[in-house]
């Protein structure tokens, strides 16, 4: 059924609410709306790094899985839904892992890049990489050309 032209309205006061709920959780930092994340605004740099990733309408349950969001039974009442996404607090515990390499905090986006094997020589790079930059890179390394369109640039070792 639908909810009349105050639906929208509706919607976005309903995001705000979930999200504060969720926030009063001591392992929850930031519960962030679809609003905010498609918002252009002033925003501190966990909100920004879920901006730069965010897609309208692509859902994702990261972090808040379970068990039953592992086999693909995700509740309806899952802040998924109402595309809510959660950054827990730094250094909260996700079941066993410390990271997950999907948070805004720095030990996670922050990793080092590894490449060994035949034809690779030894070298390092101190200039940031970026996950986008490991395709080019390997397929530099290949000999393989990639297409104009693919992102990233190749990495540059230095003895």
């Amino acid at each position: 059924k639908s909810l009349s032209k105050n639906q929208p309205i509706l919607c976005h006061m309903c995001w705000k609410a979930t999200a504060g709920l969720l926030q009063q959780y001591h392992f929850i930092a930031k519960a962030m709306t679809p609003d905010e994340l498609s918002g252009s605004g002033p925003a501190d740099h966990v909100l920004q790094s879920y901006r730069n990733s965010y897609i309208p309408g692509r859902d994702t349950t990261f972090p808040l899985w379970t068990r039953e969001v592992l086999y693909g039974n995700i509740s309806e009442y899952h802040p998924v839904h109402w595309g809510i996404i959660v950054e827990f607090t730094e250094n909260a515990q996700l079941w066993s892992a410390r990271s997950a390499h999907g948070t805004a905090y720095t030990y996670d986006q922050e990793v080092p890049i590894i490449f060994m094997g035949k034809g690779i020589e030894a070298g390092e790079s101190t200039e940031q990489a970026r996950i986008i930059d490991i395709a080019p890179t390997l397929a530099f390394i290949s000999g393989l050309t990639l297409p104009e369109s693919v992102d990233g640039t190749i990495l540059q070792l230095h003895d």
